[in-house]
């Protein structure tokens, strides 16, 4: 590196879905208070879907089986801006116990589930477009 800041923080998500095709939205204490998915920075040289099953285990106690990379994007809201890197994940095990970082829980179909309480709305698309597979 040269010493200049970074352009953006890599980050991993997961969107859990149980059997009953719901998801498992959090919401944080901090930042924009509103829900999103599990998840957070990448350590430096950490694998992807060892941070991923790290963070989720932190946020909510659970284990879950990571299926696949689902979505990227640039969250630009963010300050410094985060490249965002998606997970569907399945058969969440383990008794949930939420973070001292979250103060809300909420498993949805994400049909049902208000955009105005979620943290952007490509968050909730991401959830439909993996909550039946």
């Amino acid at each position: 590196m040269n010493g200049n800041p970074a352009l953006f923080e890599a980050h991993v998500y997961g969107v859990i879905v149980n059997t009953g095709g719901k998801v498992l939205f959090i919401k944080s204490v901090g930042g924009l208070k509103k829900y999103m998915f599990p998840g957070g920075t990448i350590e430096v040289g950490e694998d992807l879907v060892d941070c991923l099953k790290r963070e989720i285990k932190e946020e909510t106690n659970l284990k879950v089986e990571i299926v696949a990379p689902v979505h990227v994007e640039t969250l630009t809201f963010k300050n410094p801006p985060q490249l965002a890197i998606y997970y569907t994940c399945k058969n969440p095990k383990g008794e949930f116990k939420i973070s001292s970082e979250h103060k809300e829980y909420v498993w949805e179909i994400p049909s049902n589930f208000d955009v105005n309480l979620i943290a952007h709305p490509s968050l909730l698309e991401i959830a439909k477009n993996n909550s039946k597979k």
